[in-house]
């Protein structure tokens, strides 16, 4: 017997559910079976939005697999699979903005920063279609960002794309000294030979 409430199965003489323990005779009513029938009637691919959290289930399940709120009535969560195909591409390209704009944020390069690391977030970055973004401060730190920005340009070269980047000054005032220069650094990626 599948739990109504949780969608756990139990051996068929269960009173109670071994997961939720909910007992079945206050369960197994007319709500019940009208829910179980807007189930069985809902098109391949319909989902259940979940009016806690807007998740998106599988009609089969009684709760949220997100925030586990328990689905009492079907019929008025239903989703058609176009609707929900719409749902789920818009909370992708959410996810994927997010996702972008967290590569993006600025990383700030010194001396002693891993040359391999810093060629990996550029990597994950650019294959993400993000602009990563690097401020450095001195001399030293200027130079060791060129020397990477100039390898990871070469690698990425091989496989057909060609990085771009843009250099900004962070203060446009007069440095007597080197060692004073912080410099933003933007990466762009774009297929070969394509001019910017």
């Amino acid at each position: 017997m599948k739990c109504p409430a949780c969608g756990a199965d139990n051996p068929e003489n269960a009173s109670y559910c071994s997961l939720c323990f909910s007992r079945f005779d206050e369960l197994i009513s007319s709500e019940a079976r009208r829910a179980a029938s807007a189930r069985d009637k809902a098109d391949e691919g319909a989902r259940i939005i979940c009016p806690n959290c807007e998740e998106l289930n599988p009609v089969d399940t009684y709760f949220c697999m997100r925030c586990g709120f328990i689905f009492d009535s079907v019929d008025d969560l239903l989703v058609t699979p176009e609707k929900a195909a719409q749902l789920e591409a818009k909370k992708r390209a959410v996810e994927e903005d997010a996702f972008r704009e967290r590569l993006s944020e600025p990383i700030q390069v010194d001396d002693g920063f891993s040359g391999a690391d810093l060629m990996r977030r550029i990597e994950k970055a650019l294959e993400a279609g993000a602009r990563p973004r690097f401020v450095a401060r001195g001399r030293n730190s200027v130079t060791h960002l060129m020397k990477l920005l100039a390898l990871a340009s070469l690698e990425r070269g091989k496989s057909g794309k060609d990085v771009f980047f843009r250099v900004r000054l962070a203060e446009e005032e007069i440095m007597p000294d080197l060692d004073d220069v912080e410099l933003e650094v933007i990466l762009e990626e774009r297929d070969g030979g394509t001019t910017p």
